[in-house]
């Protein structure tokens, strides 16, 4: 029989004394509930039990209410069983059962005075239950969109930042958004020793830097070194200077040199290395910066750059691993292998979920829509207007076909001394291979002669007269010698400026008989004929009748009142125009001051001409009459510099790499310009294009082609033209100044509009609304791309994303991916789908644990194999009667601790092939790990406990239907 009605009082959690109400713990086993059928059946019965009008529930709100009493009409049991399963039946528990009427009235008449000093709480108790996440009634999409991205950032937004900074206020004032930037990138060099501040050109990456090395080096007394290209190194003094930061400015040239003492910075405790990306390959300069890295206490990194990625995914590649201890860095945040989920991503994945981990990275257009009214020094910031600007020019009108008959020669011309591989006589396996490989460096040439021919008629010519000289070296070798020159030594030749005699006189040789010699004599002696050509093709071309140069010095004759920075690519190119403004043109830019600036300027020179060439922007005190209004200048200048005093300029040759025109307009787009606009004028052929990028989109198709069969090297690859350039410079072309936004765009390679989605809603609504919302929640949306059901999880602090296609049977794990298909919209109705939540959730919770699991045990990674061999011939000297078997204990423990970085494999490869002598080996070993400060500093990986489902929590999901 059913109870005539049925009154509940429930008490205040403990400790709360105002805020919201809700029963002792009560929201808390909701949350800890089993999720499953049975319990959200459970939940529902009891929300209908509760809607029933004879039910009462009461919460007294004046204390926190401890007794427990069970009241009949004539029977009351007072005692220590709380109304739970566990305090009514499994439990060992004390009550008093009273059956007098007397007793019963007692009890009944104590709970009146209680119920009657309480507050109807029965809509809020059906409230906290629909929230639940056994019922998750009333969520939106939206809400349940926003509830992941606050779970996955919360810590961000209640991290106490302030320690280290108690010896006194800032000296370097940053923007809102700067600031931002500063303490993101704290968290991640505290949580993993390295970040990279990757803001968009002209966003103050700078100042971000400076700050943070003041406090390491100023508020935290440690010791920092700052590495940055040469021409950058006063400025940067200058900055250090400023903060009151005693650290040393090294030039990226000086790493690169022989007489480089890496030694002497070992002891640095925290490395900022400034346009970054030229550590993009290895070579000595990267390898001397990953010896300071990888010596002694792990060193903090800070790398600047816009461009972390250049060419290919490997440019960033080779930047974490000069401060990321392992392959296996990040296994715990679900990437078990770096190089293999970067090939992944060079294959068409992304990078997102590892650039969460160790990147800050925000574009002009983000700063402009989420921080529109940011302030530096209590003045508002803004943008310039850039304004794109075609200048065409007519090479074909006056020297009819040029385009269509060089393109023609380039291409028929077969390059076989780049490719003697080709012409073995008996060719194997590895000889076919690296002859198909070389058709790809072939490809390259030709892209490259392409490059130049489009720049200026004199870039070319050199680059031709080059290629002539060798194959003219080669063919002499091959006639009077029967030998073939090893061509590999002269590739540097078409990107330096040494001696093509030298260069030449150093090339090994080989055999001939292994050769089909006629053959490649035919092939050279052809390709012979065609480079005469080409140079007699372009021979009529000079300054005084060259079109191209005419239209400069037409634009700038146009614009006699603007400061303007002319930029090419090729040194050979700038020399040229040097040539023709101080020569037959020099009356008609009069009374322009200018100057060059290219890698052959020293960088003490470079300094002053760019002071006096941007006077404001460098903070220099320069007269007027010695003040610049032009430079021509390579890349060289495309990095770092603030030419703001500018407001023009001209890309004398086309964007084959088009992030190298965000780059170099970022010298004069800048925060606080003062410009209102900014023009980039951009030089196109009238007539002839066509036969070039025709060309040149063949070679892009067929060095693809060469990779995906055989797989190429991130070098060559880095140097192949992306076939999206062609759309993007016919962009440029259309004076299309959306491109350069959307081009920084691409490069958004972090997370930030992630946190924009939620700072924009925490900025109106505030923290409450979502911390409020319970774990384990969901809603569902339409979708038009995939079926499925998304679902986000924390284990031991780390979150995980998962988004199960329920039409394919797939499972995406990418974040980036994933957050494009949950981005939701206010307002967007909640649909349910009605899938097999409880099958799907144990198999997503499975695969997890599984997943974590294998990547918990492969973090202990394998030691390279020079390692491993150094190892073992220590092992077998341990009874060596000459050794000291502590020492060789020692040694053994230090070699051990953990993967050595490449430069010091080499290094220590080199130790075993230089002493053949076991006791002279074991002592250059001692001196190797003592130089590096190898002893085991306790950071190494080990073997983790296993995961298990318990420790799984469910943070939300989300049905796509």
């Amino acid at each position: 029989s059913q109870a005539p009605h049925f009154r509940l009082l429930l008490s205040r959690e403990r400790g709360k004394s105002g805020g919201e109400f809700y029963p002792a713990g009560f929201r808390q086993d909701l949350a800890k509930s089993p999720f499953n059928a049975q319990t959200r059946e459970l939940a529902q019965d009891l929300i209908n039990f509760l809607r029933r009008p004879e039910v009462q529930v009461r919460l007294y709100a004046k204390g926190f209410f401890h007794g427990k009493a069970y009241i009949f009409d004539n029977v009351a049991i007072v005692g220590s069983s709380n109304f739970t399963r566990a305090g009514l039946t499994d439990n060992t528990e004390l009550n008093a059962v009273h059956k007098q009427g007397y007793a019963a009235q007692a009890v009944r008449e104590w709970f009146e005075r209680f119920w009657d000093e309480a507050v109807d709480y029965k809509e809020d108790l059906i409230t906290l239950l629909e929230e639940s996440k056994l019922v998750s009634r009333g969520y939106s999409p939206y809400i349940i969109f926003l509830k992941s991205l606050y779970e996955l950032f919360k810590d961000e937004i209640t991290i106490d930042l302030e320690k280290g900074r108690e010896l006194g206020k800032s000296l370097v004032n940053l923007a809102d958004f700067q600031e931002k930037a500063f303490e993101r990138a704290l968290r991640i060099l505290e949580k993993h020793g390295g970040v990279f501040i990757a803001d968009s050109v002209g966003l103050g990456k700078t100042w971000i830097g400076k700050k943070i090395l003041e406090h390491y080096g100023y508020f935290q007394r440690k010791k920092v070194l700052v590495i940055a290209p040469a021409q950058l190194k006063e400025m940067w003094e200058g900055e250090l200077r400023s903060i009151n930061v005693a650290a040393e400015v090294v030039s990226m040239e000086l790493l690169g040199r022989d007489e480089f003492e890496a030694e002497r910075y070992f002891d640095a405790d925290l490395v900022l290395v400034d346009e970054s990306h030229n550590f993009r390959n290895s070579n000595k300069r990267y390898f001397n910066l990953q010896r300071i890295m990888a010596s002694g206490k792990r060193k903090k990194a800070v790398f600047l750059t816009a461009t972390p990625i250049n060419n290919s995914v490997f440019d960033l590649y080779n930047q974490l691993m000069l401060f990321v201890p392992s392959e296996r860095a990040f296994a715990r945040m679900g990437i078990p292998h770096l190089r293999q989920y970067f090939i992944r991503a060079h294959q068409g994945g992304d990078l997102l979920d590892l650039l969460e981990e160790v990147m800050v990275r925000r574009t002009r257009q983000f700063v402009k829509r989420e921080f529109p009214d940011a302030e530096i020094d209590g003045e508002p910031i803004r943008f310039p207007e850039r304004k794109l600007r075609t200048v065409y020019y007519d090479l074909e009108s006056r020297f009819p076909g040029i385009y269509h008959r060089a393109a023609q020669l380039l291409e028929g011309l077969s390059l076989g001394v780049y490719n003697i591989e080709a012409y073995l006589e008996r060719p194997n396996i590895n000889s076919l291979l690296e002859a198909k490989k070389n058709e790809a460096l072939i490809g390259l040439i030709k892209t490259m002669l392409l490059k130049r021919f489009e720049s200026s008629v004199a870039s070319f010519r050199k680059s031709i007269e080059r290629q002539i000289g060798f194959h003219e070296r080669f063919r002499q070798e091959l006639i009077d010698h029967g030998r073939i020159l090893d061509s590999r030594s002269f590739r540097k030749l078409l990107t330096t400026n040494e001696n093509a005699d030298e260069i030449l006189g150093k090339l090994p040789a080989a055999e001939a008989s292994e050769f089909r010699k006629q053959r490649l004599l035919q092939d050279v002696s052809r390709d012979l004929r065609a480079l005469r050509e080409l140079l007699d093709l372009v021979g009529p071309i000079e300054i005084t009748n060259d079109p191209k140069v005419a239209a400069l010095v037409e634009l700038l004759r146009e614009h006699p009142d603007k400061k303007i920075v002319v930029f090419s690519h090729f040194s050979d190119t700038i020399a040229y125009l040097q040539k023709a403004l101080s020569g037959v043109y020099a009356a008609d830019i009069a009374p322009r001051r200018w100057t060059v600036v290219d890698g052959s300027v020293p960088p003490r020179e470079r300094a002053k001409r760019i002071a006096r060439f941007a006077p404001l922007a460098q903070n220099a005190n320069v007269p007027p009459e010695e003040e610049l209004d032009l430079l021509l200048a390579t890349d060289v200048l495309s990095e770092g510099q603030n030419l703001q005093d500018a407001s023009m300029l001209v890309n004398y040759d086309l964007h084959w790499n088009p992030t190298r025109m965000v780059q170099r307009a970022g010298r004069i787009d800048r925060l606080r310009s003062p410009h209102e606009e900014v023009y980039i004028y951009n030089f196109f052929p009238e007539r002839g294009l066509e036969s070039l990028l025709g060309l040149l989109k063949r070679l892009t198709e067929k060095i693809a082609a060469i990779n995906r069969n055989v797989g190429l090297d991130a070098s060559i690859l880095g140097e192949a033209i992306d076939p999206k350039t062609f759309n993007t410079l016919k962009r440029i072309e259309k004076e299309d100044v959306a491109v350069a936004d959307e081009l920084e765009a691409e490069a958004e390679l972090s997370g930030e509009f992630m946190r924009a989605v939620l700072a924009a809603f925490l900025e109106k609504v505030g923290v409450e609304r979502l911390e409020r919302i319970p774990l384990g929640v969901h809603s569902g949306k339409k979708s038009p791309d995939r079926k499925g059901v998304f679902f986000h999880f924390k284990v031991r602090n780390q979150h995980h994303w998962r988004f199960y296609d329920v039409e394919h049977d797939e499972v995406l794990d990418s974040r980036l991916a994933i957050f494009k298909l949950i981005q939701s919209n206010e307002g967007e109705p909640r649909v349910e789908a009605g899938y097999d939540i409880d099958n799907l959730l144990d198999r997503a919770i499975s695969e997890l644990v599984e997943t974590i699991n294998d990547q918990q045990a492969a973090i202990v990674e394998a030691m390279p194999k020079v390692q491993r061999d150094a190892i073992q011939r220590l092992r077998s000297l341990v009874r060596h009667p000459d050794l000291e078997r502590e020492e060789l204990v020692g040694l053994l423990k230090a070699l051990s601790a953990k993967p050595l970085a490449r430069a010091l494999l080499k290094e220590l490869g080199d130790l075993g092939k230089t002493y053949d002598d076991d006791l002279e080996w074991v002592t250059a070993v001692a001196a190797f790990v003592q130089k590096y400060d190898l002893e085991p500093d306790g950071e190494q990986a080990s073997r983790h406990d296993v995961v298990s489902k318990d420790e799984v929590e469910l943070v939300v999901y989300m049905e796509l239907s």
